[in-house]
């Protein structure tokens, strides 16, 4: 009895090694897929020569990441692909708002001035932060743009937008005809954000992902934050077509109605990231997951901010993972001592000061 019962006592480690060493082995494997795709595709982004060219990049890298199916890679994906919409967002309105002040609107102008705002909205209502309220104020701003457009013989709203052509002119009709019936019939939707909306959205955000990996103390301000954001870009919207409108119909644009605009644009220049409770999020994300850590200012960033790297003293952290030679064992304890010293580096951010040490590490590590 006793030697079976020591037989079994070896037994038992065995087999657990040995259906715990192929998980970890796949973990190893997926974190490397990222460190990969996102080596390759970050740089890229960070040499674009314009903001829509960078969006482009962030969203290709976006839809490669979808395809891999992880829940890390799919929040990374989201994330990406909010930042490029708020990117060409920001780049169109910017844009509309120039030719609206360099005189008076020619039909062409006109055209292209529309045209523009419109994208600017579609891209920030493919967020699903703006409010039915504000879509039902942007359906009745089109609806007396475009009353005005018809009496002048100028092209009406859904016109321009199926110019636009392609994919763009999909997602500008798709959200016309959704702030059509809004406007219609308006719902709860239409009020502003209670607390149980906020909880709703903040659900969807955290379901995406393994709860380890998000900082829960900057998920809200992170949620509140792109919300309130969108939604004042959106106003933008809104208010650059109002002020087209008035321009066609009294044949001058409004300058000081203009200048005002142009101030609160100026004001949601940084985007969403730049409150600091936003950029407060991206470095505690890229801390608890390093194979995005080199690249975090390359993926989400604007020269400048925060986000281009962690404070002087968290940059002392290193547990040498990579200098982990332990036979069969070696990858998980690497991947193992990545997943500390990443959460030894959010630590470090959230405080200011190292507090820990690595204890699964290589040769050399600090801190010991």
């Amino acid at each position: 009895m006793q030697r079976f019962i020591c037989r079994n006592s070896l037994a038992m480690p065995l087999m657990l090694l040995m259906l715990v060493l192929p998980l970890a082995i796949r973990a190893q494997d997926q974190d490397q897929a990222l460190a990969t795709l996102v080596a390759q595709h970050a740089p890229a982004i960070n040499a674009a020569a314009s903001p829509a060219e960078a969006a482009e990049r962030r969203r290709e890298l976006a839809r490669l990441l979808r395809n891999t199916g992880t829940g890390e890679n799919t929040l990374i994906a989201l994330l990406l692909e909010q930042r490029a919409d708020a990117d060409t967002a920001l780049a169109d309105q910017l844009q509309a708002l120039e030719k609206l002040g360099t005189g008076p609107l020619t039909p062409e102008s006109y055209q292209q001035t529309v045209a523009l705002f419109l994208l600017s909205a579609s891209d920030l209502f493919d967020t699903g932060y703006v409010s039915a309220r504000r879509l039902a104020r942007f359906n009745t701003v089109l609806a007396g743009l475009d009353k005005w457009a018809e009496s002048l013989g100028l092209p009406k709203i859904d016109e321009i937008a199926s110019e636009t052509g392609g994919p763009k002119a999909e997602k500008l009709l798709k959200m016309l005809v959704w702030a059509e019936n809004l406007g219609n019939s308006l719902d709860d939707r239409g009020r502003e954000e209670t607390a149980a909306h906020l909880d709703k959205r903040l659900k969807a955000f955290t379901d995406l992902v393994p709860a380890t990996l998000l900082p829960a103390s900057t998920i809200l301000p992170f949620v509140r934050g792109n919300i309130r954001w969108t939604r004042q870009m959106f106003d933008n919207s809104s208010e650059g077509l109002d002020i087209v409108r008035n321009a066609i119909a009294s044949g001058q644009v409004d300058r000081a109605r203009l200048e005002k605009l142009l101030e609160q644009q100026r004001r949601l220049q940084k985007g969403p990231w730049g409150v600091p409770e936003v950029q407060q999020f991206f470095l505690d994300l890229c801390a608890k997951l390093p194979a995005i850590g080199p690249f975090c200012k390359d993926l989400f960033a604007s020269a400048g901010d925060a986000l281009s790297q962690p404070p002087a003293v968290c940059r002392k952290i290193d547990c040498n993972c990579d200098g982990i030679e332990a036979g069969l064992l070696t990858g998980p304890w690497r991947q193992q001592c990545r997943q500390e010293q990443a959460d030894l580096l959010a630590r470090c951010v959230r405080d200011g000061a190292i507090s820990g040490r690595c204890i699964t590490a290589g040769p050399g590590a600090f801190p010991n």
